[in-house]
C-alpha cells in the first residue's frame, strides 16, 4: 500500500468510526451502547473477574492488527448495508476526540473503569465500536519530551487508536486522571508522550488531533 492510499484508508476509518458511533451512542449507557455484539473483537477473552485482550507481542502484535482490521471491515460492511457510509471529503469529528491506548502499559487495576462509567474497561481499553486502528510503528525519536527521555531507546511504539464521542469526553478525562500507569491519553499529546509516529503526524496535519 502506498503512503497516499494508506492515508486515505486511515481517514476512511476515522470517518466510519465517527459515523457508526454517532448513530449508536447513548449518554445513559456508556458501558454498552458502543460495544455492539456484532463487532465484538476476536482478540477479546473472558477471564475470571473481567476481560483481557490478546495483542500478540510474540508475533509482532499481528493478532492485534488482525483483530482491529477485522472489526473495521465488519463495521464498514454494516454501514454499507444501512446506506450510511460516510462520503469522501473533510472529516468532522463531531466534537469528539482521538484517544491513544497502549496495551503494553495497562495494569488492569480497574480504577479507570469505574471512573469512566465503564466506557473504559478493566483492561483500560475503550469500547470497541470506537476502535480505528492498531499500530506497531516506528517511532520518530527526535521529538521526545524530557519527561519521557528514557523512551529515546525505543524504536517502535504500540497503540490502539480510538475516537471518543463528545458525550463521553468528561468520563474519559476522569479515567485518565485516576489511571496510575497513564496507559491511555488524548492523541493530541502524542509528541509529549513519546509516541511521535508518521501516522499521528499525518492525522495532526489534517486537523484531527485538535482538542
Amino acid at each position: 500500500m502506498t503512503r497516499a492510499s494508506e492515508a486515505e484508508s486511515l481517514i476512511r476509518r476515522v470517518a466510519e468510526t465517527v459515523t457508526w458511533c454517532r448513530a449508536h451512542v447513548s449518554v445513559a449507557d456508556p458501558k454498552n451502547s458502543l460495544r455492539t455484539v456484532a463487532l465484538r473483537p476476536g482478540n477479546l477473552r473472558e477471564i475470571p473477574g473481567g476481560v483481557d485482550y490478546v495483542w500478540g507481542r510474540e508475533v509482532g502484535f499481528r493478532t492485534g492488527v488482525e483483530a482491529v482490521d477485522d472489526l473495521v471491515d465488519r463495521r464498514g460492511e454494516l454501514l454499507r448495508r444501512e446506506g450510511n457510509s460516510p462520503g469522501a471529503g473533510a472529516i468532522d469529528l463531531r466534537g469528539g476526540r482521538l484517544l491513544i491506548h497502549d496495551p503494553e502499559d495497562s495494569d488492569q487495576c480497574g480504577l479507570s473503569e469505574s471512573d469512566s462509567g465503564y466506557f473504559i474497561d478493566i483492561a483500560d481499553v475503550p469500547a470497541w465500536d470506537t476502535w480505528i486502528d492498531f499500530r506497531y510503528e516506528d517511532r520518530i525519536p527526535s521529538e521526545v519530551d524530557e519527561r519521557f527521555s528514557h523512551r529515546a531507546t525505543w524504536s517502535k511504539v504500540t497503540y490502539l487508536l480510538c475516537w471518543v464521542p463528545a458525550e463521553f469526553i468528561p468520563l474519559v478525562d476522569r479515567g485518565i486522571m485516576v489511571n496510575p500507569v497513564e496507559c491511555f491519553f488524548w492523541a493530541s499529546e502524542y509528541r509529549r508522550r513519546g509516541y511521535d509516529t508518521e501516522t499521528l503526524r499525518r492525522l495532526e496535519s489534517v486537523g484531527l488531533l485538535a482538542g
